[in-house]
C-alpha cells in the first residue's frame, strides 16, 4: 500500500524522461523485469485472459478545457459517477469495453438544459484495422437521448486505443513483448528519481515505486497548442491482489503535475470473467474512416481534451471555398464576417484598419484559413488576434496567428496563460482599462466582462464608428456568454449569464439599438 500523502506529492511533481540505457543483459537490475516479478511474475501474467474493472462509488472528472480560472481545475464534468472497464487478450492487439454513467456538471447546463446524465458503451479493439465505437447509449452532448453513434471517427480511436494500452493492467507484458524499451530514471520531483522504462513503440514511459517495484504512473508526453511540451500521467495505487496478481485500484489522471482531471476507484477486480464473445464487437457497417490514423495536426492533447469534455467531432473541414465574407456594417466596409458553413460552426470578425487587422476569437485549425483569407482577400498579414476568452475552443488557433506575426490582445491578469506559446507577443489590457483599435474611420474596443459566470478573463468587443452619432450602428461582439439565436433559446440559455451581459453593456453605456453578434451563427 502507498503512502498517500507522499503519493500525492510525488503525482504532481514534474519530471522529464532522461535518455536511458538501451536494455541489455548486463544491466544489474530492470524496473521493467522488476515491476512484472512485482505485479505476479510473467507465468500469471500469461495466465490472464481478460480482467473486468467494477467501478461503482467514485468516477470524478474536471475539465482544464473549460476551467472557469487561468490557475486551476475548477469545473467538474461529472461530480459522480460509475463505469466499469474490461479488457481482453484474445487478439494480439487490445480489446477495451467502457459501460460509464455520471451525472452532468453545471457547465454542460447550455447543452442539456435539464442536466441529463451521460450513459453509454464504447468498445474498441487496436490493429491497423482497428476502431473505436458506442455502442449503447450517447455520447452526443446535444441530444441526450439520441441513438448510439455507432463508429467514430480515426483520429479518435487511435487516441481511445492509446489510452487503453496506458490503462491496461498487461502493459507491462505488452512492453516486453514490444522489445523497444530503455530504462533511466524519471525525475518524480522532490528530487525523487524513479526508476523508469519508455516504450518506443507505445510512445508510454512508466515509472516504478522504488520500495514495491510496482507501476506508479504511466506518463505521456504532449504538445500542447497552449501549455507547449506537457505531460499527462496516470497515477496508479491502492493495489490488490487477486490470484497471486496485483491490480490497482485507484486511478487518477493529473496533467501537467498539478491539475487533477479524472478519479476513479475500482471497487472489484475479476480476472478471466466470462464475457460474450461479442462484448467488444463494434456495429455492422464498418468504413475505412474509422481505422485509427495521426495526423501531425492534431496532437492527443487536443484530441484528448476535446473528446473528455464531449466536443470531439471529428478533424475540422471548413474550407476557403465555401467560405461566406460579408461587411454589413453601414459605414464601416472594413468590419467582415466570416463564416464556415461546412466548418465548426464558429463565426468569426476580421477588423481591418488602415494599418492594422484585428482577428476576434481564435478557435484551432480555422485560424489557417482566416490567415489565408486576409493575405489574399485583404492583401494583408493579420496584426492582432483577440482570443475572447481563455477556454480552449477559443484559443487553441491562437498559435498559429502568434506563428504567423500577430500580437496577442489579452487581458492583462491571463498573460501568463499563454507564457509558454512560442515567440508570442502581448498586447494587453486590464479589468478598469479597456484596449481600443482605430484608424480614421473605425474604432473597436474591448472590454473585461469583470465577474463573468463563465470564464475570469470573459471580455467582449464594441465595434463602431471612429465618431459615433446617435444613428450610428454599433456592433457587440462576444463568444459563450449569450447565445439567443439558439432554437428554443429560452430553455437553453443561461438567464444569470444573459443579465450580466446586459447589465454589463448597459454599465459600460452601449446603445439600446446595438446589434449583438453571437459567435455561433
Amino acid at each position: 500500500m502507498f503512502n498517500i500523502k507522499s503519493l500525492m506529492i510525488t503525482a504532481l511533481a514534474w519530471g522529464s524522461f532522461a535518455t536511458g540505457k538501451r536494455h541489455s543483459a548486463k544491466q544489474p537490475t530492470d524496473p521493467l523485469l522488476d515491476g512484472i516479478e512485482a505485479l505476479g511474475g510473467i507465468d500469471r501474467l500469461r495466465s490472464v485472459s481478460a480482467v473486468t474493472y467494477i467501478g461503482n462509488t467514485v468516477y470524478r472528472t474536471r475539465t482544464l478545457m473549460e476551467a472557469y480560472s487561468v490557475l486551476g481545475v475548477d469545473n467538474m464534468m461529472s461530480p459522480a459517477g460509475s463505469q466499469n472497464i474490461s479488457f481482453s487478450y484474445d487478439q494480439p492487439h487490445i480489446k477495451q469495453r467502457i459501460d460509464r454513467f455520471h451525472e452532468a456538471g453545471e457547465m454542460f447546463l447550455l447543452a442539456r438544459p435539464g442536466l441529463d446524465p451521460f450513459k453509454y458503451s464504447l468498445v474498441l479493439q487496436g490493429g491497423k484495422e482497428g476502431y473505436a465505437a458506442v455502442v449503447e447509449g450517447t455520447m452526443n452532448l446535444f441530444e441526450p437521448d439520441a441513438p448510439p453513434g455507432g463508429y467514430l471517427d480515426g483520429l479518435l480511436a487511435a487516441y481511445l486505443i492509446y489510452d487503453a494500452e496506458r490503462m491496461s493492467p498487461l502493459l507491462l507484458s505488452t512492453i516486453m513483448s514490444n522489445k523497444n524499451y530503455s530504462t533511466g530514471l524519471e525525475d518524480a520531483g522532490m528530487g525523487l528519481k524513479l526508476p523508469a522504462v519508455h516504450d518506443k513503440t507505445l510512445d508510454l514511459t512508466v515509472l516504478f515505486d522504488s520500495d514495491t517495484k510496482l507501476p506508479y504512473i504511466i506518463r505521456s508526453y504532449e504538445d500542447h497548442g497552449i501549455y507547449g511540451k506537457s505531460t499527462q500521467d496516470l497515477l496508479v495505487y491502492n493495489y490488490t491482489s487477486i490470484d497471486g496478481i496485483k491490480f490497482p485500484g485507484r486511478f487518477k489522471t493529473i496533467y501537467n503535475k498539478q491539475h487533477i482531471l479524472m478519479d476513479y476507484q475500482v471497487d472489484r477486480v475479476i480476472v478471466n470473467p466470462h464475457l460474450d464473445p461479442q462484448f467488444f464487437d463494434g456495429p455492422r457497417g464498418r468504413q475505412a474512416a474509422s481505422y485509427p490514423a495521426r495526423d501531425s495536426s492534431y496532437d492527443f492533447s487536443e484530441i484528448g481534451e476535446w473528446y473528455s469534455n464531449y466536443l470531439w467531432s471529428g478533424a475540422y473541414r471548413g474550407t476557403l471555398m465555401n467560405l461566406s465574407a460579408t461587411t454589413s456594417l453601414p459605414g464601416m466596409p472594413g468590419v467582415w464576417f466570416l463564416n464556415f458553413p461546412d466548418g465548426s460552426g464558429y463565426q468569426q470578425v476580421v477588423v481591418e484598419f488602415e494599418k492594422e487587422v484585428l482577428v476576434l476569437d481564435s478557435p484551432p485549425h480555422q485560424s489557417h484559413l482566416v490567415l489565408q483569407w486576409a493575405r489574399e482577400t485583404l492583401g494583408k498579414a493579420v496584426t492582432h488576434v483577440w482570443p475572447s476568452h481563455h477556454h480552449h475552443d477559443h484559443a487553441l488557433g491562437l498559435k498559429d496567428y502568434v506563428a504567423a506575426g500577430a500580437k496577442a490582445v489579452v487581458l492583462d491578469q491571463a498573460q501568463d496563460y499563454y507564457s509558454n506559446i512560442p515567440g508570442i507577443q502581448f498586447v494587453t489590457y486590464s479589468a478598469d482599462k479597456p484596449i481600443t483599435f482605430n484608424d480614421s474611420h473605425t474604432q473597436a474596443t474591448i472590454v473585461h466582462l469583470q465577474g463573468s459566470a463563465h470564464a475570469f478573463d470573459q471580455a467582449y468587443a464594441a465595434i463602431m464608428p471612429v465618431c459615433p452619432t446617435a444613428n450610428s450602428t454599433v456592433a457587440i461582439f462576444e463568444a459563450d456568454y449569450w447565445n439567443p439565436h439558439f432554437a428554443n433559446s429560452d430553455y437553453f440559455v443561461d438567464h444569470v449569464e444573459a443579465a450580466e451581459l446586459l447589465n454589463k453593456l448597459s454599465e459600460d453605456r452601449a446603445a439600446r439599438s446595438s446589434l449583438y453578434v453571437p459567435l455561433f451563427h
